[in-house]
């Protein structure tokens, strides 16, 4: 025996199913999302406690045979979209920040562990290749820098205060040309910014001591066309007691009494070598960045 509801009734069942899920998936969204606790006999806990939309999504089935119907049917239209046109995705270079430090977008596996947002911990579930895509820059007012596709979806709020979630393509129609590029209209949009991150207690073997390094970055002479020094004046005395290298590299120390500087020279050893490893080595004052695995 089959049940047949048509009319207003079908379509208020409907809607009621589609807004279910999107009360649901919306909590979600954004840094100030919630987490979801989701049960489910597939996982040997039991429970599942995440922030992604789409594993809340397909975990999602209700009673009402009706409102169901509507959840499925989103369910089959969100698949379709993501596989067509893709869901936003960045290039196989960026960045993705781990409990252990970072890694790269294209060295991400199923089941890794990786930092969401208010310190929460996201799960890898799936990895999707979408190919060739063109990819913008996206310039924050703080000088920050994301990389993106046309379609990655933000949650931006306006000067009004009201909030929505606009892929990149809809918020580039606000822009202005200044004739060099694309300009943002001025306090058009803000994005959130989620809580801080909580990181592992543990940490990846590093070459160089980390406060050495960001002494050679800072104030040592890398360029490649003489030898590694480090140049510091004498209110920095204190330099000398905390820089760390190993035994093999000769540490020699001279003050410049005329120019009121002390002078290190750095000999021997395979520094050099570990320099060139991180890639700072042969670099000038204009063009010296931190490494990837010290950030």
């Amino acid at each position: 025996m089959k049940k047949i509801t048509t009319g207003k009734k079908g379509r208020e069942k409907l809607i009621s199913g589609i807004s279910k899920m999107a009360d649901a998936v919306g909590s979600t969204l954004g840094p100030m999302g919630r987490t979801v606790i989701i049960e489910s006999p597939e996982h040997t806990r039991g429970l599942t406690v995440t922030k992604d939309g789409v594993t809340v999504a397909k975990s999602i089935t209700l009673k009402d045979p009706i409102e169901n119907l509507a959840v499925t049917m989103l369910k089959e239209a969100a698949s379709n979209t993501a596989t067509s046109a893709g869901d936003g995705p960045q290039p196989k270079s960026a960045g993705v920040l781990t409990r252990t430090g970072w890694t790269r977008m294209d060295e991400l596996k199923v089941g890794d562990e990786i930092c969401g947002t208010n310190q929460t911990r996201q799960i890898v579930t799936g990895i999707f290749d979408k190919g060739s895509m063109e990819v913008y820059e996206v310039v924050f007012g703080d000088g920050r820098i994301v990389e993106c596709s046309s379609n990655h979806l933000w949650q931006v709020t306006t000067s009004w205060g009201t909030t929505s979630v606009k892929p990149l393509h809809d918020i580039v129609k606000d822009f202005k040309s200044d004739g060099k590029g694309l300009r943002h209209n001025k306090y058009k949009y803000y994005v959130p910014i989620g809580g801080g991150i909580e990181f592992d207690g543990s940490s990846k073997p590093l070459p160089i001591d980390p406060y050495t390094l960001g002494v050679l970055i800072g104030d040592g002479s890398l360029s490649g066309t003489g030898a590694i020094e480090i140049s510091f004046g004498p209110n920095k005395k204190d330099v000398l007691s905390r820089i760390v290298f190993e035994d093999d590299v000769n540490v020699r120390v001279k003050f410049v009494e005329k120019k009121n500087y002390y002078r290190v020279k750095l000999v021997g050893g395979d520094l050099a070598k570990k320099l060139k490893d991180l890639g700072v080595f042969g670099c000038k004052s204009d063009d010296k960045f931190i490494p990837l695995e010290y950030m």
